[in-house]
């Protein structure tokens, strides 16, 4: 991750992690899935945690987080007001899917 990390300064590029395989895991006392800008927790029957489809993003940047709230909630805001021009989705994993995951 160092290596990676110093990549990324150089070029001003940003670091997103698939973490789904980490689950648990530290590399020099820190979590994965918490060295870059976001990371991807997918739930898919390939991981150790499985959830039927789908997955989540963790991130510490409040604007990225909101963006990610647009997305997922049809173009609303946390406060319920419309997003005009954000591209959104919403794909929801009922409970049996749920359950029958765990």
């Amino acid at each position: 991750m160092d290596e990676l990390q110093r990549i990324a300064d150089r070029n001003g590029l940003m670091i997103i992690e698939d973490s789904a395989q980490a689950l648990g895991s530290r590399y020099k006392g820190k979590h994965a899935g918490t060295f870059g800008l976001a990371a991807l927790q997918f739930l898919s029957g390939e991981t150790p945690w499985m959830f039927g489809d789908g997955g989540a993003v963790v991130t510490n940047d409040d604007r990225i987080a909101e963006k990610l709230f647009i997305f997922r909630d049809h173009g609303r805001n946390k406060d319920g007001r419309s997003s005009p021009g954000e591209p959104t989705a919403a794909w929801i994993t009922s409970k049996r899917q749920f359950w029958i995951g765990n």
